[in-house]
């Protein structure tokens, strides 16, 4: 899969593609819908397959003081994506001039000039253009006067058909801890991708070291700790007894994800980590003393290693 920066500049080799347009945010079950069956489509038309996407998302830009949000950064993206059987990924960089072209320049110069599309497939909600004044009828008709063909996809139900998948169902079971939610809905356990950064050392001072992230953009599960699964650089994966919040025992006021891997012993500091949050154990909590947060830290570490084998 080739990641393509400039699609409104598209080498000639992906363009005549079937392209999936979205922003895909966490690339849920649904979504894995839409990128199979466009595969599916281009594979039978033997031209090339593409995901149509927007970095930064819209809404980091539109209303950017609003509480973090996003399932997945655009490295997470890459890596999900990574066996998908997409020729390319298409990302157009998304900005305020962006999103004031009307739907009739979006269409001509990003899917007409640039990828010169031969099918689009969007979910049935899809807007775009300026004030998000275009729509899936807009874009069907569009599609007629250039040559291209539109497909809506239908919405992707959980199992028993009693709700819809989609990336705004999943936030709520995460910022409410239902890590075993959202990963129905996801397809896979929640995921959380950074850096290790320097902390102030307290979970070394009580004898639990822990490797740190920022949240940065990602979204803000519910705070507490929770048994997960940390993947490392090399491929190995490891226990983790993880904290995300603020640390109000030691007076903390920054939002932090801590994640203390069970057996390990090593120097993670700036290396890329995954964290994969597979229970909710306990709310976080302010405890009387350093001996008590110590000795419910224990616990919660007992509670990781008997629950994920």
């Amino acid at each position: 899969m080739q990641v393509i920066r400039h699609p409104m500049h598209c080498p000639e080799r992906l363009q005549q593609a079937v392209v999936a347009l979205g922003s895909f945010d966490g690339l849920h079950t649904g979504h894995q819908a839409i990128i199979a069956e466009t595969v599916k489509r281009a594979k039978a038309a033997n031209i090339p397959a593409g995901l149509l996407s927007f970095e930064p998302h819209p809404r980091e830009v539109l209303t950017p003081d609003a509480p973090p949000f996003r399932l997945t950064s655009l490295h997470q993206k890459l890596h999900l994506l990574k066996d998908a059987g997409l020729d390319a990924l298409y990302i157009q960089r998304f900005s305020r001039a962006f999103a004031a072209l009307s739907p009739h320049n979006f269409i001509q110069q990003l899917l007409v000039d640039g990828i010169k599309v031969k099918e689009v497939l969007v979910g049935k909600d899809f807007i775009f253009g300026h004030r998000r004044q275009g729509d899936v009828a807009l874009l069907a008709e569009a599609g007629k006067a250039h040559g291209f063909t539109v497909n809506v996809m239908e919405d992707v139900g959980t199992e028993n058909g009693h709700r819809r998948i989609s990336s705004t169902a999943i936030r709520e079971h995460i910022k409410a801890g239902e890590m075993a939610d959202a990963a129905a809905l996801l397809g896979r356990p929640y995921a959380i991708m950074g850096r290790v950064i320097a902390g102030d050392r307290k979970g070394r001072e009580l004898g639990f070291p822990t490797a740190n992230l920022r949240m940065n953009a990602m979204l803000r599960p519910r705070y507490g700790v929770y048994a997960a699964l940390a993947t490392l650089p090399d491929g190995t994966q490891h226990k983790a007894a993880v904290n995300i919040g603020i640390r109000p025992t030691v007076s903390g006021t920054r939002e932090l994800l801590e994640a203390h891997l069970l057996n390990y012993t090593g120097d993670l500091y700036g290396q890329p980590i995954t964290i994969v949050l597979q229970r909710f154990l306990r709310p976080e909590q302010k405890f009387d003393s350093l001996q008590s947060l110590k000795a419910q830290i224990a616990q919660d570490v007992a509670a990781v290693a008997s629950f994920i084998e």
